[in-house]
């Protein structure tokens, strides 16, 4: 028996306190292995190797002569057997937060053999160990959201400008005749990238009331803009 799980006491011999201390069982350990060869020799030697399943892993005997198997780390399973059901198949970590760490805001993956567990964003550290930290300080935060609450204050700002030139630009056009101009069939409305090409200093020709005048070739006719 393993002598780290038992320790004898003189009074089990003439007291029930052995069995109420263990039950009448002490705790037993077996030890075995395969053959009487080394991993290395077993590995290469001709006729049945042990250690058959993928992801398995061969160790040589502590306590005598063979060797014995196991999976690979980040697999469990039966390492001697090639059922890839049954023999040594992937563990999901993620799946066992018990026994495999990911805590503190960490995103655990599950890969073959392992598992990836980075901090969250903006976070660093190690989720593995539960150190992560939000590494984004708080005077950082707050300038961040006054700057984002500017810029959503001028884009509102902007917005409300913008729809009230528009509105301002169709009364104007009303008000000037505009939906008649366009019912005359005899009038010809121009755009605006139209007539842009006059719109030039040295074709300046009037300042008035009503606006700046300019001369123009349009259609082959001279024309004030």
């Amino acid at each position: 028996m393993d002598s780290s799980n038992f320790t004898f006491s003189t009074t089990y011999v003439t007291s029930p306190a052995f069995k109420n201390n263990y039950g009448d069982q002490a705790p037993f350990v077996m030890d075995w292995s395969i053959g009487n060869e080394t991993c290395d020799v077993a590995r290469n030697k001709p006729g049945p190797y042990a250690c058959v399943s993928d992801n398995s892993d061969c160790f040589n005997s502590l306590n005598g002569p063979g060797y014995i198997c196991n999976c690979s780390k980040g697999f469990h399973g039966n390492p001697y057997l090639q059922d890839p059901e049954h023999g040594c198949k992937d563990i999901d970590e993620c799946k066992l937060p018990q026994l495999y760490r990911c805590t503190n805001g960490g995103v655990c993956s599950n890969r073959l053999g392992g598992y990836d567990c980075p901090c969250k964003f903006r976070w660093k550290g190690d989720a593995k160990a539960g150190t992560c930290i939000d590494h984004f300080p708080l005077a950082a935060k707050v300038v961040v959201g006054t700057i984002v609450g500017i810029l959503i204050m001028v884009i509102i700002t902007f917005l409300v400008i913008l729809h009230k030139e528009k509105k301002k630009i169709a009364e104007f056009f009303k008000k000037n005749g505009g939906p008649t101009l366009e019912k005359a069939t005899s009038i010809k409305i121009y755009k605006y990238e139209d007539l842009k090409s006059f719109l030039k200093r040295n074709n300046l020709i009037a300042n008035g009331s009503f606006g700046e005048v300019y001369k123009g070739l349009l259609e082959n006719k001279l024309v004030a803009v």
